[in-house]
């Protein structure tokens, strides 16, 4: 039996009151739409958001409406057999945007900025000053050529013709219509297709015309066979009875490398932080990144965050929050181990993959809600830099704070994929001070560039009220002055003192060393000298000397034959003249 949504319930001091079956849970149990919503496909599986004219797709070299390329530069453009109306094209210069878009200006084709699809202004009737006033232009392709409605307004799909710019909603679908399903010209220039259009042959020209250009027909490949079979073609045999060869694809593929389908300002700043050493996630994003990635509240943000940059499904299981918080630990020393693209490659592959992981992130980015790309900016801390005016005479002052709400989400995806695709501290920050960049905010955002530090950096320094200023740990400070260059040490020079003239002999050396040994044993007491050291020393002086001991001091002395007391050794060639010359010893007070 099937239940109602609703059921009854007592209340007290109110009654019977109906609720909710889905509400009708205790607080220690899950809510039963999260229950509901366990198991269905990753957030990052869903599609991504709207595609970028130039980065992710090339636009066809041939008019649609026409079938012709470009009608030359710097002359007048010719007005087409098909175009009707339209006023004269005047010579003004391209007003920017370079390859990444194509404004048709100078019988150049326009490209539209939703599809690969690109047209002459005169054939589709549009003057050259008015090219130039349009934001994103959509080509006819994207509104009903009958009543005008868009895909929103006439139920969500619109039927394109794929050799014609003619489209059509359900209501003024033609009766003789192919329908071809998916654009293989379209999707070879790299757009997906789309999910509010379905392409088709309107009438039996556009066939004839898809077959002489050689193109494919799809799904209605068989009945084009029939149509142009009816009509007189014959897609068998040629005129000489040969069977007729394969047609070849009139369009060309988008070979152009991941690198070189980045917009110029994401180039430039992915080849400056290239040039960085390399580091991971953990270390480069804000202060307290652990601290935000282990809090329960950030457990959905950091499944997000995980599935993003590993390609994981966390966010589709369906284990409960007690198990998910049991896995978190692992999950944030992934994500904070975290490198982005390998810098230790060739020049070469390290650019490729960098443009193709900063690709890949800023497209899914731009396939979430805001919520989620808030949520996900305030915790690897993505900020904004300022710059504020001071009072009369004052420098202006510097100052980050995060994002916030109030950034667009395609720039706050474009911060967000450089960072993750190269972490670096810099290019965590979106530089918004007045006069950083030469270049207007319309160009800036025409080059793919939102405004990333690492572009500005070089040619407008951090400087806070006349002070340079470095980033670290997501806040601005000053840097350490550089050691000073060190000084030799002062050593003053000492010229060495000449050899004392020896006054005594080496036996007078040997009487020294035994006096300091006495000492030196007695702890700093002069010893007597002994009766054998006093023969000893009596050996070979001069005839008439003589060796006594004194009693007051114990040591010994020399007594010349003129009894003169000296502490010297007398020489053996000295006379008695010459030792009575030498310095008096004081005489011993008993001798």
């Amino acid at each position: 039996e099937k239940k109602g949504r609703f059921e009854t319930q007592w209340v007290k001091g109110v009654g019977e009151v109906a609720v909710l079956r889905e509400n009708n849970y205790t607080m220690g149990e899950e809510m039963p739409n999260q229950a509901a919503g366990r198991g269905r496909p990753s957030a990052f599986n869903r599609p991504s958001g709207r595609q970028v004219a130039g980065r992710d797709f090339l636009h066809e070299e041939r008019c649609l409406v026409c079938w012709k390329g470009p009608l030359g530069g710097g002359k007048r453009a010719k007005v087409c057999k098909e175009a009707k109306g339209g006023k004269e094209a005047s010579s003004s210069k391209d007003a920017g945007g370079g390859s990444q878009r194509k404004l048709g200006l100078h019988g150049e084709l326009r490209g539209c900025d939703l599809c690969p699809a690109a047209f002459h202004l005169r054939c589709i009737g549009m003057a050259e000053e008015d090219a130039t006033a349009w934001g994103i232009w959509a080509c006819p392709h994207h509104s009903c050529s009958t009543c005008g409605r868009k895909a929103a307004a006439a139920g969500g799909l619109l039927f394109r013709c794929a050799v014609c710019p003619q489209a059509f909603c359900e209501d003024h679908l033609p009766a003789e219509a192919l329908i071809m399903g998916e654009n293989e010209r379209f999707q070879a220039l790299g757009a997906a297709h789309p999910k509010q259009g379905c392409y088709l042959l309107c009438k039996t020209a556009c066939v004839k015309k898809s077959d002489k250009l050689g193109f494919g027909c799809g799904e209605a490949s068989a009945s084009a066979a029939a149509i142009l079979g009816a009509t007189g073609v014959d897609t068998t045999s040629s005129s000489g009875g040969k069977r007729k060869a394969a047609a070849q694809p009139a369009y060309k593929r988008d070979e152009r490398t991941a690198w070189e389908k980045l917009q110029p300002g994401a180039t430039k700043a992915l080849a400056y932080l290239l040039r960085q050493p390399a580091a991971k996630l953990g270390a480069t994003a804000t202060a307290g990144f652990r601290a935000r990635t282990q809090d329960a509240n950030n457990l959905t943000t950091v499944e997000l965050l995980h599935d993003l940059l590993f390609d994981s499904e966390l966010t589709a299981g369906a284990k409960s929050k007690a198990d998910r918080l049991a896995g978190l630990a692992p999950l944030v020393e992934r994500l904070a181990s975290w490198g982005g693209a390998d810098r230790e490659k060739g020049q070469a592959e390290a650019r490729d993959e960098a443009a193709e992981t900063y690709m890949r992130l800023v497209t899914t980015l731009e396939g979430l809600r805001t919520y989620q790309l808030q949520a996900l900016a305030a915790l690897i801390g993505a900020q904004r830099l300022s710059s504020q005016k001071g009072g009369e005479g004052a420098l202006p002052s510097l100052r980050l704070t995060p994002v916030g709400v109030g950034l667009q989400p395609k720039f706050l995806a474009s911060v967000m994929a450089l960072f993750l695709s190269t972490p670096h501290e810099y290019a965590l920050i979106l530089d918004q001070r007045a006069g950083a960049s030469d270049k207007s905010s319309t160009e800036l955002r025409a080059s793919g560039d939102p405004g990333f530090l690492v572009n500005t950096i070089g040619s407008a320094p951090l400087y806070s009220r006349g002070k340079k200023m470095v980033v670290r740990g997501g806040q601005l400070v000053q840097p350490k002055p550089p050691p000073l260059p060190s000084q030799p040490q002062y050593r003053p020079i000492v010229q060495p003192k000449p050899p004392a003239a020896s006054s005594s002999s080496a036996a007078d050396q040997v009487d020294a060393q035994l006096a300091r040994a006495r000492a030196a044993a007695l702890g700093g007491a002069a010893a007597p000298v002994s009766q054998t050291e006093v023969e000893r020393m009596a050996v070979g002086l001069p005839p008439g000397w003589s060796v006594k001991v004194s009693k007051s001091t114990g040591k010994a002395y020399y007594v010349s034959p003129s009894n003169q007391a000296t502490w010297s050794r007398p020489l053996p060639e000295q006379s008695p003249e010459a030792a009575a010359a030498a310095p008096a010893a004081v005489a011993p007070a008993a001798a």
